[in-house]
């Protein structure tokens, strides 16, 4: 899958710091799903003060797309057909190294229930909503996150998002 991105602490400004010759590795699957409108499937975490894509870590013994399928199901209440690659994004925290990967995936049933995990709770997650690319974008953009996750998490769904719209314009 293509690299999209790579994001450090330089990318908000803060000092990088020198990676562990052993970072804690973590692998994630995240989707931008759309529907039948071509609208798309927004989270709002009140944690970190910003609207995010659905998706998550990849659990041990879990391929990413049964990663992928449980999270849309967890945290937008649907389940999906995966239609393609959008591509992956790296971000090297100060103890952390993430790879998310990401894929285009198109709504198969919209269950109206998400089944968000108590961490997803306590974080402020709020039930997913679906907005035009326009819109989705526009609230991105506005968005401050106030925490040092949410920044890595924003700008990264802000990139997926982006790269999402432009697949979809020149399929049509």
């Amino acid at each position: 899958m293509k690299l999209l991105a790579t994001l450090t602490n330089n990318d908000f400004g803060l000092d990088t710091k020198p990676i562990s010759t052993a970072p804690k590795e973590r692998q994630a699957a995240r989707a931008v799903i759309i529907n039948a409108k071509n609208e798309v499937s927004l989270l709002y975490t009140a944690k970190h003060e910003h609207h995010k894509l659905p998706g998550g870590g990849i659990e041990k013994n879990e391929t990413w797309q049964k990663a992928l399928h449980r999270e849309a199901m967890e945290e937008a209440g649907c389940t999906i057909e995966i239609i393609r690659p959008i591509g992956k994004i790296v971000e090297e925290k100060d103890d952390e190294r993430q790879v998310s990967i990401c894929v285009l995936a198109k709504l198969e049933k919209d269950l109206e229930t998400p089944d968000l995990t108590q961490k997803e709770v306590a974080e402020g997650y709020q039930p997913a909503k679906w907005f035009s690319f326009d819109n989705a974008l526009e609230l991105m953009n506005k968005d401050k996150p106030k925490t040092y996750m949410g920044n890595f998490m924003h700008k990264r769904d802000l990139i997926f998002l982006t790269h999402a719209k432009h697949i979809l314009g020149n399929l049509s």
